[in-house]
């Protein structure tokens, strides 16, 4: 993949992004299948641009491979800690929320029909 990669700098940009994103596609449909207890995705979805952000305001964005590592992990750390602490909370929350408001409505009559929102006793 590294050599492909510097290959590439060479040829018409349209290609660079084309190649890598082939490379990305069969690396993860070979990858092993990895069980994992908590889903992180989002987290990283909404931290990642702040973490950036953040890095370049106070100085401390590498344009490297050591910086890319930073920031993915600082990511990913960070977002383990929203998942356990405020998402899965918040999850749990909501649900027992919704136990709570939502109960089982009394079963009408027998002769009663609902028809769009409006009662009707028929005869």
């Amino acid at each position: 993949g590294v050599a492909l990669t510097l290959l590439l700098h060479s040829r018409p940009p349209v290609l660079y992004p084309l190649v890598v994103g082939m490379f990305v596609i069969v690396a993860a449909l070979k990858a092993p299948h990895v069980e994992v207890q908590t889903d992180i995705s989002y987290g990283v979805y909404l931290l990642h641009a702040p973490i950036i952000q953040l890095s370049l305001l106070f100085g401390l964005y590498r344009p490297d491979w050591i910086g890319v590592c930073v920031t993915v992990a600082a990511a990913m750390l960070l977002a383990v800690g929203a998942e356990r602490w405020i998402e899965a909370p918040g999850i749990a929350l909501g649900k027992r929320l919704a136990r709570r408001v939502v109960s089982p409505r009394p079963v009408q009559d027998a002769g009663d029909v609902n028809i769009s929102g409006f009662l009707r006793r028929e005869s």
